[in-house]
């Protein structure tokens, strides 16, 4: 079948309707994830309902930014400098899961080492909250299978469970590791300052992402909506659960994996 493929009006077409499939995908998933972490059983019945507040807000988040997918890359493209190089390199290690852990593994043992249990405990909680994040992108990122912008230039490409991490876009580990330590350190905190610091330093994370071309905007986005909501949950129930138990001690291991660390906290 012949296409007229230099018909302005068709390619406007086409371009809409991907347009609109690529936001009603990404609205999607993040409305199906959110619905379940914020849909818990009885345990969570505490927190359940200021998290439901977060899922058509946070799926409304993604779905807008999907429809800049294409438009902020060439911006982010375009506008590249040195000085943003340098700036994007901070992101990258803001965002990695080597340097996550070992930082919190250094605050763990320096509350444990002062006998500060309330600073160790804290730390425990962002550490689990940690773990409830990159447990959500270990497994979404296969599942949805959409392709990084290096390697095409159009968002709407999808091959789910694919093994390639050409095709592990979204959502954004980097954002996700960024947001949820935010998220969990403002919980913990509750302090102004600490929310603003933990939210600015994810927010160059997730923008560091986009302009070193390995994520698209919706990617970030999602990302950081998802970690909000995994750290909340996470840290909200650990909450719930130290007054229940008398505070118990939680266990955090750390054992050496290739590439980096890996991090465990047992909280039963």
């Amino acid at each position: 079948m012949h296409y007229p493929m230099h018909d302005r009006d068709y390619l406007t077409r086409v371009a809409l309707a991907r347009t609109i499939a690529r936001t009603l995908w990404c609205a999607a998933i993040a409305l199906g994830v959110l619905g379940l972490l914020a849909a818990r059983p009885a345990a969570a019945q505490e927190w359940r309902s200021d998290l439901g507040r977060l899922v058509w807000p946070g799926a409304a988040l993604v779905a807008g930014a999907a429809l800049l997918d294409e438009p902020a890359r060439d911006y982010v493209l375009d506008h590249r400098g040195p000085r943003l190089d340098g700036a994007a390199d901070v992101g990258n290690v803001l965002g990695t899961g080597r340097y996550l852990i070992a930082g919190m593994a250094a605050a763990y043992g320096a509350g444990r080492l002062a006998r500060q249990p309330g600073w160790s405990r804290g730390v425990l909680h962002v550490a689990a909250a940690y773990v409830a994040g990159n447990a959500v992108v270990s497994v979404l990122k296969p599942a949805v299978g959409r392709q990084r912008p290096y390697v095409a230039d159009h968002p709407d490409r999808f091959r789910p469970f694919s093994g390639s991490g050409d095709w592990h876009s979204f959502p954004s580990a980097h954002a996700i590791h960024a947001f949820s330590l935010a998220a969990a350190v403002a919980e913990e905190a509750h302090r102004p300052w600490a929310s603003a610091l933990g939210y600015g330093a994810a927010s160059v994370v997730g923008w560091s992402r986009v302009y070193v071309d390995q994520h698209w905007v919706s990617d970030v986005v999602g990302g950081g909506v998802l970690g909000v909501v995994a750290a909340k949950a996470t840290v909200r129930w650990l909450h719930r659960r130290d007054g229940r138990v008398g505070r118990r001690p939680a266990r955090v291991t750390i054992v050496p994996v290739r590439g980096g660390v890996a991090l465990s906290v047992d909280a039963r």
